[in-house]
């Protein structure tokens, strides 16, 4: 057209409150009391839209106004506010007992109606063995802990919303569209975890962290796309399903070899090991979104899907398709079983430092869903030559197709198969 022009505007304000309130002091004259009160609140507006128009007059008036047709626009506003009040009390008994107790609670315009907050306690107590004189003299430190605390994942911000909907024009007239489906008795993911576990510093020069953590989580929250019958498919619904039990370690160690005013070097290595299952969705079947799934037995978001296991030829031995395992195959998770990290810090000259940082995660795999998108749009040479050896295209310069029932057709089909996108 002659001329284009969009005008888009967006504005966002955000406010973050956090307040709270201690108070130290003495009980029984041997025991150390820190009390804690206070809160956070979050405070989210959003406004956005834009105009577009085309078919300028004339070059020289650049305004919207002057434009001949507006060939699209927006309008959209959103207000979210969550916000939490909490109360912790730590006990401190001799310098060898230490006992934390608290209490949270959450408000969130996204959870539901019928559970319009959520209530999060936790309790941790520890022991110096190191004060007792009980120890060989190499431990600087040993404390031994145990814990138990409640969170949980708020829902979207409009997952609590049943229906919102959209105004939109067409050739008979301004109507509303539906734009997000949500659930009224949507509640907060609750997760629940135990964990016990040791620290320890010896010779000075060594220090090691233990902790090994057992998880419960309950009323996850997934989406699940509702039958085509109800007529509500504009986008999936969030729902709660039943408990998902996981479990894992996690260990540091730190080791200072070098220690002095010019020169000083800091060791530290992060082991990490973690596994969940899927325990139960409260009756509800079994969630397939392809690859990743939610299903009983199973590590929540695991590629659970279908393998390619063989090929189809048609009667003269041309490549006629892949075929797909009968039933659905698990094919490993996106999230690493086992994680960490190593840290070099070297210090030199008082004033210089050499930091070094890796991490790595184990046994977690990729899906390829960008490689699929590719091969179906012809934007993959491998599988554009594959097609061509096979004959299965019009042919690609300096690729010659091989014939059909020879092992070198069978193998090429093999290949294929496994990129096939279908």
């Amino acid at each position: 057209p002659t001329g284009q022009k969009t005008i888009y505007q967006r504005n966002n304000t955000q406010f973050n409150v956090d307040f709270n309130a201690s108070y130290s002091y003495t009980l029984f004259d041997d025991i150390n009391v820190r009390s804690i009160i206070g809160g956070q609140s979050f405070d989210r507006t959003l406004k956005q839209f834009y105009t577009t128009g085309q078919n300028f007059s004339s070059d020289l008036i650049t305004s919207l106004g002057a434009s001949g047709t507006i060939t699209d626009w927006f309008e959209g506003f959103s207000n979210t506010r969550d916000g939490g009040i909490f109360t912790e009390h730590s006990l401190n008994y001799l310098e060898k007992y230490f006992f934390t107790v608290g209490l949270k609670r959450d408000y969130a315009t996204s959870i539901g109606k019928n559970a319009p907050a959520i209530t999060y306690p936790k309790a941790s107590f520890a022991v110096r063995l190191d004060k007792f004189d009980i120890l060989p003299d190499f431990f600087d430190l040993l404390k031994l802990r145990v814990a138990y605390g409640e969170s949980g994942q708020l829902p979207g911000s409009t997952a609590g919303i049943p229906l919102l909907w959209n105004a939109e024009k067409g050739a008979y007239g301004a109507g509303a569209v539906l734009s997000s489906i949500g659930n009224d008795k949507i509640e907060p993911e609750r997760i629940k975890s135990l964990e016990l576990g040791f620290d320890t510093e010896f010779m000075k020069s060594f220090s090691y962290e233990f902790t090994y953590y057992n998880e419960w989580a309950e009323k996850s929250i997934v989406n699940r796309v509702l039958a085509g019958s109800t007529g509500k498919t504009i986008t999936s619904q969030p729902f709660n399903v039943g408990s998902v039990k996981g479990w894992g370690i996690e260990q540091l160690l730190q080791y200072t070899p070098i220690r002095g005013s010019e020169y000083n070097l800091d060791l530290s290595l992060i082991w990490n090991y973690q596994t969940n299952k899927v325990e139960s969705l409260g009756g509800a079947a079994d969630i397939f979104s392809d690859p990743n799934s939610v299903a009983v037995g199973y590590p929540k978001y695991e590629f659970y899907t279908y393998k390619t296991i063989g090929v189809k030829y048609d009667a003269n031995g041309k490549y006629a398709g892949a075929i797909s395992s009968p039933t659905r195959v698990d094919m490993g998770s996106p999230i690493p079983d086992h994680s960490g990290s190593f840290t070099a810090n070297f210090r030199f000259l008082k004033d210089f430092n050499l930091y070094v940082f890796t991490e790595w995660g184990l046994n977690n795999k990729v899906y390829n869903m960008t490689q699929l998108f590719a091969n179906r749009y012809g934007n993959n040479k491998a599988y554009n030559d594959l097609r061509a050896q096979l004959g299965l295209s019009g042919g690609t310069a300096g690729v010659a197709a091989l014939t059909p029932g020879t092992d070198e057709y069978r193998a090429a089909a093999e290949k294929l198969a496994n990129l096939d996108y279908t």
